[in-house]
């Protein structure tokens, strides 16, 4: 069952400080987030490595002032989706546990992150991230929080931890493409076959008909147990384009659906993993 906790009302609060003040500092967000201190830890925590002033505070200014439609607009469409998110994410997957989602203003932590907080599961759902990448539409958005529940749904029937210990890039490179191509291909199961939400610009079109470059791409990059990370996230490019490996990941998943069900993917070994993989960026 999805429990939806919206901070948008202490949001309106956080924009009024930062209008006010003609200016906005850490403090303020952790005022802002005073009754979620386990979030605000897990935020702060996670955005260690970040310069503040440079990768965090313009994007969210920007968000609570000029761009603030945007996010009045994410709020609205979020609260007419969850509903329907619920029923289908209990049918498709008949889950037993709590999801909690949460609608807030993050440290530019992602637009979606599927983690856990005070030991239950949950999703959170990044406005500032949502508003900066313009997936703020009820196409993008319910794809989005989709693909995050689906990485909880394929954590729980694991019965596992979000991600093991791995070593190599080799093996690093074989899990994300796993665990990203299950959430792709599952949000698309419950949401709209095919529906990408990076897909602006022919993003689409390109990666279909680059599928086996991006193959070979990827075989390569296992052969010389080098990283993929250019593979995956908004921030980063492979041929000049973001997210790619969400897409082969995806198209990875449909390869494999033909011959194992759900529980049997969401429950592969490494070993399997790594020889279902090998094949698949080989044909």
């Amino acid at each position: 069952m999805l429990k939806v906790i919206d901070t948008y009302e202490d949001i309106l609060t956080l924009k009024n400080t930062i209008v006010k003040n003609e200016n906005f500092n850490l403090n303020d967000w952790e005022n802002y987030l005073s009754a979620h201190p386990t979030l605000i830890e897990k935020c702060i925590q996670d955005s260690s490595s970040y310069d503040f002033n440079i990768n965090i505070k313009p994007i969210i200014l920007e968000a609570l002032t000029d761009s603030f439609s945007k996010l009045e607009k994410a709020h609205e469409n979020f609260l007419l989706l969850t509903d329907n998110v619920n029923n289908k994410f209990q049918s498709t997957f008949h889950i037993k546990d709590n999801v909690y989602v949460y609608f807030y203003v993050g440290l530019c932590n992602g637009a979606g992150w599927a983690t856990k907080i005070n030991k239950n599961y949950a999703v959170l759902l990044g406005v500032e991230k949502i508003v900066e990448l313009d997936w703020y539409d009820k196409n993008s958005l319910i794809s989005l929080l989709y693909h995050e529940l689906c990485h909880i749904a394929h954590n729980i029937l694991r019965k596992k931890t979000f991600s093991p210990t791995l070593k190599s890039e080799r093996k690093k490179s074989i899990w994300q493409l796993y665990v990203e191509g299950f959430a792709q291909r599952y949000q698309q199961v419950l949401y709209k076959d095919d529906f990408y939400h990076q897909d602006k610009n022919g993003w689409l079109k390109w990666c279909q008909n680059n599928h086996d470059q991006l193959k070979k791409d990827y075989l390569e990059k296992l052969k010389t147990n080098s990283s993929t990370q250019n593979f995956y996230g908004d921030w980063v490019e492979h041929r000049g384009h973001s997210d790619v490996g969400y897409y082969l990941g995806c198209e990875f998943i449909k390869y494999i659906s033909s011959d194992l069900n759900t529980k049997q993917i969401a429950n592969l070994d490494l070993e399997q993993l790594e020889s279902l993989v090998i094949n698949y960026l080989k044909i």
